[in-house]
This record gives C-alpha cells, structure tokens and sequence, in this order.
C-alpha cells in the first residue's frame, strides 16, 4: 500500500477533525465524501483502467480535501452559534442500534420486494443453496427488517425465525410480513440478541449472519451463540466485511470525518442530495458504522476452532459484490478488493 496514499487519507481525517464543526461544514464533509466514494465505486467495477486504481483514488481524495477547504474558509458566512456537539459514544452495539433501525426502515413496500428481498433470492439461486433450506428450519442473526427470511420462505424454507434487537426494525419488517401475507407460523421475528437468542439446543437446520457480526463488540460469542443453535450437520451462511481493499481506507476515513456529526444529520443531507434509497442506505452505513475487518484465512480458522468446517465460498452475483471471483477477473483485484466480500457456507461438525 504506497505511503503516499496513506499520507493523502489522513490529511483528509485530519482536516476534518480541526475546522470548526458547524452543519455548514458538515454539509461540506458530507457531499465531498460522497463524491469521493461514488467516484470510486465507478473505478472498482472498471477491469480496464489506464491508470493504477491507487493513482486515481488519491486524486479523489485530493479534490475532496479541496471541497472541505473551501467551504470552511468561506465560515463568516455562518453563525459561530451554529456549532454541535456530537461525539458518538458507547459500545459498538449501542451506536450500530439506532443508526440501521433508520435506515433498515426507509424502504417501502416494493422497494422491499424488489430491492431486498429479490437480492437474496438471486444469491441462493446462483449459489444453489437450495437443498440446504428446502424444508427446514432456519433462524437469522440480526433480521434487522426480515428481508433474507422472505427469501428463503419463497425459495423453500419451511419456518425462518428472525432475531434482533432493534424494536423498530422489527416491527418494520412485521409489517412488512403482514402486507406480503405471511404468518408469523412460517416467519417469525423476536426481540433478543444474537448473544442469547434464548432458542433451544440444536434447533436449526440452517443459520444466517449476514453483515452483522462485524459491527459486535465480541464476534466469537456470537458465533459460539450459532454453533449452540444449530443441529449436528446444520448449515451457516455467513457474509462479513473483509480486509485490505481501497474501499475499506476510504469509509474508515470517511467514517472518522464524519465522527462529530450526528447520523440523523448525515441521513438527511443524504436524501438531501436525490439520491436512489439504496445509495442512500450505502452512504449512511458506510459513514457511521464500524466494521471490523478480516480476512478469509482469519474467519475460517476462528470458526475451524469453534467446530465448523465443509467452507465453501459464495459469489454475491451482483455487479456491486466483490467476492473471490471479481477479485480473480480484476488485473488489479487484491488492490480494489482486498480480501474480498467474505461470504460463505459452513458446517457445524
């Protein structure tokens, strides 16, 4: 990773952490960032740049830095009264509930069909992970608004348990369930953590984490919470952030900028700017929440250790997925794309 890049991205964090912070200056940070992540976004699905991906992604960044830059030297314009304190505080947990209960519930109706629950009906199809739901019973970790359950209700499952703890996001997806004519016999969702789920012993046929477990404090014990769950021979889907990928420096980085302005803030400015619900729910995820990062050797043997094995890696099957093998087809794959999206099935032994 050239030094120089390293150098450029936290120029940017450390601007952002010394010019007044005042809702004009958040404006600033917030439509520069956006720029500087759509921007790249339209580089990565690029397999025939002209130009290193890094050389590229450094000149978004410089231009942004040059966006905040103006926009602060122009503060007389603004009331010094106009500044707000928002430092995020408490645990991962604490900060990640609140944020996606926001942006789980903007979608409507056929926005939920066909931009959520239609997405993971392609994965299982292009996956074939068919005959390992089809009648069975399967629970997910963190719902958030229940759009995996109805997937694979409609690709064969016979009864999906959804498990969160955000109380409006459930009550969002119960919502959601009631509309589209489910019962709560076939799709039920329930107040808990993915700590203690409060489920029996070796219940599930199939459990899913999808993008959940790296916003938690403690990963393993949720893991372990899964293993505890599952029958002998039940199968885990899991998708967790990876590891090393230009993408990964810029949301950290965005992150951090934006790290005294408060989400309902960002969230706004975001529909602010017209852009499509799912560009919108990008955004916002992508500038405040934490992920932890890792790679596939990392998760695979952290699981290995608590008795899953039989891992087989998944393709996402869209143009924004960045699995394995997006990063194979890519002469500049590791650097776009790290370790890649982590997303899998295994096995509890």
């Amino acid at each position: 990773m050239p030094e120089k890049y390293l150098e450029i991205l936290q120029s940017l964090v450390d601007l952002c952490a010394t010019i007044p912070n005042t809702p004009m200056t958040a404006q600033a940070r917030i439509s520069a960032l956006a720029t500087m992540n759509l921007r790249y976004e339209a580089i990565q699905t690029n397999r025939n740049l002209n130009e290193h991906p890094y050389i590229l992604t450094e000149a978004f960044v410089v231009d942004a830095i040059r966006h905040i830059q103006a926009w602060s030297e122009s503060l007389y314009a603004e009331s010094a009264d106009n500044g707000f304190s928002t430092a995020r505080k408490g645990d991962m947990e604490e900060m990640h509930e609140d944020l996606f209960q926001k942006l789980w519930t903007q979608y409507d109706i056929d926005q939920y069909k066909q931009d959520r629950i239609a997405r993971y009906e392609w994965r299982i199809d292009i996956n074939d992970i068919h005959p390992l739901i089809e009648g069975r019973d399967c629970i997910d970790f963190g719902c958030g608004h229940g759009n995996f359950a109805h997937a694979l209700i409609n690709r064969g499952a016979r009864r999906v348990v959804g498990i969160d703890y955000g109380e409006g996001s459930l009550r969002h997806a119960e919502t959601m369930r009631d509309i589209l004519g489910v019962s709560e016999h076939r799709i039920l969702f329930r107040h808990a953590t993915v700590y203690d789920t409060g489920e029996p012993d070796g219940s599930y046929d199939f459990a899913i984490q999808n993008g959940v477990f790296h916003h938690l404090d403690d990963e393993d014990r949720a893991y372990r919470e899964v293993y505890r769950v599952l029958k002998t021979g039940g199968w885990f889907w899991v998708y967790t952030d990876g590891k090393g990928a230009i993408s990964h420096h810029l949301w950290d980085a965005s992150r951090a900028a934006l790290s005294n302005v408060p989400p309902d803030y960002i969230i706004a400015q975001l529909a602010n700017l017209n852009l499509s619900i799912g560009k919108r729910y990008h955004l916002g995820d992508g500038f405040n929440a934490v992920y932890r990062h890792t790679t596939w050797e990392e998760v695979t043997e952290r699981l290995g250790r608590m008795g899953f094995g039989n891992f087989r890696r998944l393709t996402g099957g869209f143009p924004t997925d960045f699995d394995h093998d997006a990063i194979a087809a890519d002469r500049y794959g590791k650097e776009k794309f790290g370790s890649g999206d982590l997303r899998f099935v295994c096995q509890k032994l």
